[in-house]
């Protein structure tokens, strides 16, 4: 027979003791949630995270109440560690009738407290700035499908956004590829303005695109989801203003002469992406864009005499028929004095191609490679959320030699 009130999350027996903890406002630690993940079925994981998303709305005018609740919220995501809870968290607060209300309490707790486990301080911030900028792009979809239900949505992108900027000098990776993801689609999709991703890739842009292509060229294990991350987000970055261009330049050249094969096969995989699968609604303006860069490589590629390297990318560009603006950028391309002359019959080729006029196969023959062997390819890997792909991407080591 049960004596009095548990205070303790290590002794509990079901759910409804766990409900009780949380409405008294008892904070669990570390342990006792890692404890709970083995008793708990992901069912009852999901309710008392969902009791605990409740509990948080009814509290957020009492300041003390709502840090303790999403404390709460957060030691129990972090350490249940299934990113579906994450999207059971997303949903359950932004159906809650008083979500738009509490929002502004939520961003400020959750980018400004001191949690008491200071032992995991740090990857709950982590954890913390993830949440909320799946949060951020969460209520901005919402608020497109359901223009009637927010009501104060300049205020509410506004205040992410000032939240959101004030943590970017944070070096975590998973922070920074979180901001670049958020401020990528907010800006893109005009809802917050432009300069806010040029302010984020000034701050870490060299840093983050340089991780992101080692993660991708170098490191097998990460490849497909660091390839998956920059279809999806590599866009935002073609489309981002004259900062932006120049670290996707500088980067791009330094992968491209370091590990030529495997750069190529991103510029392709990527051309391909673009052409045939992406909807984004300035895909014209990326294409543009992507273009220009490739135009550039093309000039480097020619300065260091890289033949095979000058065909790949070239043989990349025939993804966009007819293209106006590849057939521009080749057409200047052709026109530099110092394209040695054998690369410019190489360009003229592919101009011929990219045009669909008639070309002889023994010319064609000339600008393929003479590499023989199966085609290669980025690993495929489980499509995730951008969360998983953020909290997998960050939790590998970069190791690069000296």
């Amino acid at each position: 027979m049960k004596i009095g009130l548990n205070t303790n999350w290590e002794n509990i027996e079901g759910v409804d003791d766990l409900k009780s903890l949380i409405d008294r406002g008892i904070l669990p630690q570390w342990k006792d949630c890692q404890s709970l993940k083995k008793k708990l079925s992901k069912e009852d994981q999901k309710t008392v995270l969902e009791y605990i998303v409740f509990k948080f709305v009814e509290r957020h005018q009492s300041r003390l109440s709502a840090e303790i609740a999403l404390e709460t919220m957060m030691t129990w995501v972090a350490t249940m560690r299934d990113e579906n809870l994450i999207g059971v968290l997303l949903e359950s607060y932004l159906s809650h009738p008083q979500c738009e209300k509490s929002i502004f309490s939520f961003v400020e707790i959750i980018l400004g407290s001191d949690y008491s486990e200071h032992s995991h301080s740090k990857e709950m911030f982590s954890l913390g700035v993830s949440i909320t900028c799946e949060l951020g792009i969460g209520y901005h979809e919402v608020s497109i499908a359901y223009p009637e239900v927010f009501k104060n949505q300049s205020q509410v992108f506004n205040h992410i956004a000032t939240f959101l900027l004030s943590v970017s000098n944070d070096s975590a990776m998973s922070t920074r590829l979180s901001l670049v993801n958020y401020f990528g689609k907010l800006c893109n999709d005009k809802r917050i303005p432009s300069q806010y991703l040029d302010k984020i890739m000034n701050r870490f842009g060299y840093t983050i695109l340089d991780n992101l292509f080692f993660l991708l060229l170098c490191e097998k294990k990460t490849e497909g989801v660091a390839m998956q991350f920059l279809r999806e987000n590599f866009g935002y970055l073609l489309s981002g203003g004259v900062a932006c261009q120049k670290i996707i330049f500088e980067t791009m050249k330094f992968y491209m002469l370091k590990k030529p094969e495997r750069f190529v096969l991103f510029i392709q995989t990527y051309a391909n992406f673009i052409e045939q699968e992406s909807t984004a609604e300035n895909k014209r303006e990326i294409i543009h864009n992507f273009a220009q860069h490739v135009y550039l490589l093309l000039k480097i590629a020619s300065e260091v005499n890289h033949k095979i390297l000058t065909k790949e990318l070239l043989l990349s560009t025939l993804t966009f028929e007819e293209n106006p603006s590849f057939i521009m950028y080749l057409e200047n391309l052709k026109r530099e004095p110092q394209l040695r002359e054998n690369f410019k019959s190489y360009v003229q080729t592919t101009i011929k191609l990219l045009k669909k006029e008639k070309v002889k196969n023994s010319i064609i023959s000339q600008l393929k490679p003479t590499r023989r062997g199966r085609k290669p390819s980025f690993a495929k890997s489980e499509e995730a959320r951008t969360i998983g792909q953020v909290g997998f991407l960050s939790n590998t080591k970069i190791l690069k030699a000296s």
